[in-house]
């Protein structure tokens, strides 16, 4: 079984504060104009390879979070609605809770919806 920690006990201000103070202690060490730039978090996140993943991320001094995704099926135009948003569901819930077990009930649920044909033919539509 695989776990998933989350990060709810660290409070995104202090980790920024921290961010911006080695920031600062860095740049120290570089040539204008090459500077570091502490940008955004990933407090949770699923790297699958080289530019393929998913992670909640707030950007910096921001104490919002949004899903931040890249070279996953999620974001590909020629992947069917309704799968994306199942996907979508899946991946926020599993970034937000750790919970495995919740996660596959979402999954479940989508194919069961699937299998009633609950789901518009139109959402299960892929074009490319």
């Amino acid at each position: 079984m695989i776990g998933f920690p989350t990060l709810k006990t660290v409070s995104g201000t202090i980790v920024d504060s921290l961010m911006f103070l080695i920031e600062k202690e860095m740049n120290k060490y570089f040539n204008k104009p090459h500077v570091l730039e502490y940008e955004k978090r990933w407090p949770p996140s699923i790297f699958v390879s080289k530019k393929k993943y998913a992670g909640t991320k707030s950007l910096s001094g921001s104490v919002s979070t949004s899903l931040d995704i890249s070279g996953l099926q999620i974001v590909k135009r020629n992947y069917p609605k309704a799968c994306q948003e199942s996907y979508k569901l899946a991946l926020l819930n599993l970034l937000e809770t750790g919970d495995i077990k919740s996660t596959m009930d979402i999954i479940l649920d989508f194919l069961n919806k699937l299998s009633k044909r609950e789901i518009h033919i139109r959402n299960l539509v892929s074009t490319k």
